[in-house]
């Protein structure tokens, strides 16, 4: 809404020498999912954030099923004022800001809250400590990630940071002054410094992030905070009992097993098999499949076997028992 030379102007109380604080966080760039106005002006009560999130979507559906069980010591029996989490028409950053607020509110510091809302990529990444990989475990069954191409900056008042998305699709650059300053943004040469007063300057990799604990002052690089969240609590212990579902499976025993009526059909719903699919595409298949292998022609007559279907049905010349697995699917799917 204005130029960034213009923001003295706008906020006179910048020029008074007696205005100190320990870190400003700034943001300069033009809408580009929304039209700009004041409320969805960033940077927001926590971050900024330069990017898009391409789950935003399923992020706010999921936030506001989580609203049902939401409960904190802190909040007691004002939690229903905080509802709704994403407030109605935010932009996508502003939507990632309400979520960061709650969990920074909640308890969670802001690097702790990064790592729940943008991990790291992490579920086959070999060379991840058994401790990191129990930490966002931990994470993956507290909160859905918010994912696509982002960077941000971000405060809970106690600690600064700068991290990018799982894919590092957003560049994020710092500098480190002689006399301890940390500079953090989306493009290298944005604040002049001298280059006789830099000690470190370098870019986050996928992942990455860099952050500063105010209280304790000092400075924080990715493998070290990482450490330090990792190790926070015994996450080990509270994932222990998780079972990944396709290890659950045994692929040998689910291609032997055979359904049928009821059992069937509702394996077939929770699949999302439609009857659509079952006439068109299955038929289809093995149709193509007897012809390949067997050179058998597969004929077509009406079938009392599909009462409701549009076309024919399959009869194959071949196989019976691929006969009545295809019959009784496609039966299953009408009469259910």
């Amino acid at each position: 809404m204005f130029l960034a030379e213009q923001l003295s102007s706008f906020y006179p109380d910048l020029l008074d020498e007696r205005f100190v604080s320990r870190f400003a966080l700034y943001h300069q760039r033009y809408s580009t999912n929304t039209f700009p106005t004041w409320r969805l002006a960033q940077p927001f009560r926590m971050l900024a954030h330069n990017g898009e999130i391409n789950t935003l979507s399923g992020n706010a559906n999921w936030m506001q099923s989580h609203e049902t069980r939401l409960e904190s010591e802190v909040f007691g029996r004002h939690i229903n004022d905080l509802k709704p989490v994403i407030a109605p028409g935010n932009s996508d950053s502003a939507s990632l800001d309400n979520a960061f607020e709650l969990l920074v509110r909640g308890g969670r510091s802001a690097p702790m809250t990064k790592s729940l809302l943008i991990p790291e990529a992490w579920s086959n990444k070999t060379t991840m400590s058994q401790e990191l990989r129990d930490f966002y475990s931990y994470c993956n069954c507290v909160m859905e990630p918010w994912d696509g191409p982002a960077a941000i900056t971000a405060t809970d008042g106690r600690w600064v940071l700068g991290a990018v998305d799982r894919n590092g699709l957003r560049p994020m650059r710092y500098t480190i002054t002689i006399d301890g300053l940390l500079i953090m943004g989306s493009e290298a040469g944005m604040v002049p410094v001298r280059e006789t007063e830099i000690v470190e300057k370098g870019r986050l990799g996928p992942g990455q992030m860099i952050a500063v604990d105010l209280a304790g002052g000092k400075l924080y690089r990715d493998t070290e905070l990482k450490q330090l969240l990792a190790t926070a609590h015994p996450f080990g212990n509270w994932v222990q009992n998780i079972e990944a579902i396709d290890d659950a499976i045994r692929p040998e025993e689910a291609a032997q097993a055979e359904y049928a009526g009821d059992e069937l059909r509702r394996r077939q719903v929770a699949a999302g098999y439609t009857l659509e699919e079952l006439e068109l595409l299955l038929k289809s298949r093995w149709s193509k499949t007897r012809k390949r292998r067997s050179g058998r022609w597969a004929t077509t007559r009406p079938s009392p076997c599909c009462p409701t279907a549009t076309g024919d049905c399959i009869i194959f010349s071949g196989n019976r028992s691929a006969r009545s697995r295809i019959h009784r699917s496609i039966r299953s799917v009408n009469t259910g």
